[in-house]
């Protein structure tokens, strides 16, 4: 009892453990995600810098006509070049002064940043330059720059405006841009100065992953361990309290499974697991009202079906060989021979009662048997009835796969109707036909147009009570008859066409 009761423990403990589990993953999961978020955050910005060069000569562009008036007075006007320029740093060194007529941006200002702006003639002789004393004014200015700075200023003096070409970002941060100054008038296409800026604004690769890996990276550990341990304890009382509950509700469940339905699982709190217990113990208070109603109705039901099965196969047949003897006895000498293929056809009949006898045995002590279909089994069927009875019929049978419960169910209907028309009908025809109606039905109908009788007036007796109690026990089964005087009688029969046996009993 110990051994089963701790096997029974194992797979709770194994879901408390991993739900403890999850909760800590989960946590430290969303804590990464969190940090990897920033540092992609990051990272877009390091990208975002990286284009600023070209950010800084597309506006460079816009800013570039400002200095053209000034440029084209002879002599050029340095000293309101100087103003215009130091106007522009002071804007870019002013986080939140730029305007339309500016960069339209600031930065902040600290040690590590510097601005230079320069404007230059056409032949690169430096006018004005902010702050004074970075270049030597009167002077060309190709003497002060670098290759790559160069480059940039060389492109500006051609009238290159191709912000790709006339910008450029160096290995330490800096950024050049150099625009074309074009004249006026006559002269818009015709370069008479440059626009030269100098940004230098520290910012590297490897300084940028030094600081995430050496600033984020400890941060993200510490937090992670500690949301993970921290996690993992809520998790595991979260998931021991949850555990126990659905250890209750088994417990009530494995007992419920060896007939003690008197047992309740419990059903607080009221939230979706109290709401299932709630939801259990009504089944099992049904179950319970069910087996004992079965258990009260078991023997009733036995002796009807037995009743039953009795009078649809023993009593008609017995009553045909009554009627085959008391004919032979009426066809006795000078008639012997006649009478002796009636005392024949009699004793076929007895065979046949025993048979059946045989079949309702073996469906008390079910055993395998050789299933050829219920259309197969009617033709046999007729083909003897009417032999029997000397009415004609006719059989329009599909072969259509039925479960065994249904087929013989419609077997035992068809052998009531057959023996009721061969009682009381007075005909001299029979159609007997099994169809497909749709998808999933099938129907029996057996018709004759003999004389028929008032269903109003006609008391049911066990027969047409059986017929309908077997059609209607059927998977979705439906019981018809009609009957008028002297126009026949019409059976039907329809059910679900079900092929699996508990699919049927179940419906």
């Amino acid at each position: 009892m110990m051994s089963r009761s701790f096997r029974s423990l194992k797979p709770f403990r194994r879901l408390q453990w991993r739900l403890a589990f999850s909760y800590a993953v989960v946590t430290v999961v969303v804590v990464l995600a969190i940090q990897l978020a920033g540092i992609f955050l990051a990272g877009l910005a390091f990208f975002a810098f990286s284009l600023f060069p070209q950010a800084i000569a597309q506006r460079a562009l816009v800013i570039g006509p400002q200095f053209t008036r000034l440029l084209a007075q002879t002599p050029p006007n340095t000293e309101a070049l100087t103003i215009r320029l130091q106007q522009l740093k002071e804007e870019l060194e002013t986080p939140g002064k730029g305007s339309a007529r500016g960069f339209g941006f600031g930065m902040s200002s600290s040690r590590e940043q510097s601005v230079a702006l320069v404007v230059t003639d056409a032949n690169g002789v430096i006018l004005a330059c902010v702050p004074e004393g970075i270049y030597r004014i009167s002077v060309p200015i190709h003497a002060s720059l670098s290759e790559l700075e160069l480059g940039v200023f060389n492109s500006a003096k051609r009238g290159v405006t191709d912000v790709e070409r006339i910008s450029a970002r160096a290995v330490d941060s800096t950024m050049t841009t150099a625009i074309p100054i074009f004249g006026d008038g006559e002269d818009k296409s015709k370069v008479i100065g440059v626009f030269f800026v100098k940004i230098r604004a520290p910012f590297v690769l490897s300084d940028f992953i030094k600081n995430v890996v050496g600033g984020i990276l400890p941060t993200t550990i510490v937090v992670a361990v500690f949301s993970g341990f921290s996690g993992m304890i809520f998790g595991f009382w979260t998931a021991r309290r949850l555990t126990q509950r659905i250890r209750n509700i088994s417990d009530a469940a494995e007992n419920w499974s060896q007939g003690q339905f008197m047992v309740s699982a419990p059903v607080t709190p009221d939230d979706e697991l109290g709401q299932l217990g709630n939801r259990l113990n009504q089944m099992a208070r049904e179950l319970q009202d069910f087996l004992s109603l079965r258990q009260a109705l078991a023997k009733s039901d036995e002796r009807n079906r037995l009743a039953r099965e009795l009078h649809d196969t023993v009593k008609q047949n017995v009553f045909a060989a009554a009627m085959q003897i008391a004919a032979a006895r009426k066809l006795m000498p000078p008639e012997a021979t006649k009478a002796d293929a009636r005392l024949a056809e009699a004793e076929k009949i007895t065979q046949q009662v025993r048979r059946e006898l045989t079949e309702i045995l073996l469906e008390l002590r079910p055993s395998e048997s050789r299933n050829v279909g219920l259309a197969v089994t009617l033709r046999e069927y007729l083909d003897e009835w009417i032999k029997r009875t000397g009415i004609a019929a006719s059989v329009e049978c599909e072969n259509i796969p039925l479960a065994p419960v249904v087929a013989s169910a419609m077997l035992r209907v068809a052998q009531e109707a057959l023996a009721n028309i061969a009682r009381h009908s007075d005909t001299r025809l029979v159609s007997v036909s099994l169809r497909r109606l749709g998808a999933d039905r099938v129907v029996l109908t057996i018709e004759d147009n003999g004389r028929g009788f008032d269903i109003d007036r006609t008391t049911s007796g066990m027969g047409l009570r059986n017929m309908r109690e077997r059609s209607e026990a059927l998977p979705d089964g439906r019981f018809e008859i009609e009957s008028s005087l002297e126009h026949g009688t019409r059976v039907q029969v329809s059910c679900f066409a079900g092929t699996n046996p508990k699919e049927s009993q179940g419906q």
